[in-house]
């Protein structure tokens, strides 16, 4: 039973296992079976000869943090296809009760609240110079297996530029790495910025999303994104004073860098292909994106064994080289090939946002200028 299981581990054995302290694991099976026993996917009552419900959290948890699914069903005892219908059930039933908003029609005030604290964290890291940052944006191609014909009519378009099939992950981290607001709508061979368009982002913030003096920092790719995107110059042998802001900047624009790296230290999951149905990577996507915010509030260990290794890391992040396609199929068809026809009014819009998002760069420079701060020496 489940008892033996627990006591047979060691408190850094249960972590190591998965990904989160018994204390946690706990928590997350209270929550996760009232939510179960509320929407009728759980009985009241369970039957005497069915599995604890603590065993199929456990099989879920350790094939999210890597585990061989035949080795998961083994341990729990339980046979393959049941395992991948239980599945589903406990993946929406983590991202149901760990909500992260995703997708613009999923942004809440989750995504606003307490804006002063958010911007105390980032604002630290430059010794307070650089105020109004509330959030790092970036890009994390996940591997996933050929879609289906069913799936999608353009598989091909899945293929991104490192030469594996993906789909491309846009999000938001604040300065504690937790994962403010995220977005998968995009396939892998979409450049970031593009990516960023179709979850709809930079309109909301257009739209006035923020509330003025507020932005989130990007790398180059989304130097056209939004007005309240601050992105680094470009180039060599800058000046020094927007050198300086560069290596500023980038203090903060690390922290979802680190936040991606966690997330796939963490969840082994990710450091392969995933090879399910498209709609299954989808959930498996939302719900290791929820456990790793609940995991930080939560203060549970990121063991340095669980740790990927750089090269790991380093494929899995976002493309950096524009790949344009008019052939996309399924939720993607419409928004791109609207970006791409409309590109003209589009642009129109993106001139005043990039003067006005220079604008605010300059500030941001001569604030770093004023207090004194340089790029490091070494």
């Amino acid at each position: 039973d489940w008892a033996t299981r627990v006591n047979s581990l060691t408190a850094r054995e249960f972590s190591r296992r998965y990904r989160m302290t018994l204390a946690a694991f706990t928590k997350l099976h209270g929550l996760c079976s009232k939510h179960l026993i509320a929407t009728g996917e759980l009985p009241k009552k369970p039957r005497s000869d069915s599995l604890p419900t603590e065993f199929w959290l456990s099989a879920t948890i350790r094939f999210l943090a890597g585990g061989s699914v035949l080795d998961v069903v083994d341990m729990h005892g339980m046979a393959t296809p049941t395992f991948y219908t239980k599945l589903n059930v406990w993946l929406k039933a983590i991202y149901a009760v760990l909500r992260v908003p995703v997708g613009c029609m999923g942004l809440t005030s989750a995504f606003l609240a307490d804006l002063s604290k958010m911007e105390a964290g980032f604002s630290s890291r430059s010794d307070y110079a650089i105020r109004g940052c509330v959030g790092a944006v970036d890009g994390l191609c996940i591997e996933i297996c050929r879609p289906r014909a069913a799936e999608s009519a353009a598989p091909s378009l899945y293929m991104n530029r490192k030469g594996f099939f993906s789909i491309n992950m846009q999000a938001v981290s604040d300065a504690h790495r937790r994962i403010t607001w995220f977005d998968f709508t995009a396939v892998g061979s979409t450049h970031d910025a593009t990516a960023l368009e179709m979850s709809g982002l930079p309109d909301k913030l257009a739209a006035g999303l923020l509330p003025p003096g507020y932005w989130i920092a990007g790398d180059a790719a989304y130097s056209a994104s939004a007005e309240n995107i601050v992105t680094p110059f470009s180039g060599k042998n800058l000046p020094a004073t927007q050198d300086n802001f560069n290596f500023w900047l980038s203090n903060s624009r690390i922290e979802v860098e680190c936040c991606f790296g966690m997330l796939v230290a963490r969840w082994g999951i990710l450091w392969r292909r995933i090879d399910t149905h498209l709609v299954t990577a989808g959930n498996i996507v939302r719900a290791v994106v929820a456990l790793h915010n609940f995991c930080i509030d939560e203060n549970c260990p990121l063991d340095s064994d669980m740790r990927g290794t750089l090269a790991a890391e380093r494929d899995l992040l976002g493309n950096t080289e524009p790949v344009f396609s008019s052939e996309v199929s399924g939720e993607h068809a419409g928004v791109l090939f609207d970006l791409q026809r409309n590109s003209g009014i589009r642009n129109s819009g993106r001139v005043n946002a990039i003067r006005r998002q220079t604008e605010r760069r300059n500030h941001l420079v001569e604030a770093v200028a004023e207090a004194g701060l340089e790029r490091p020496a070494w």
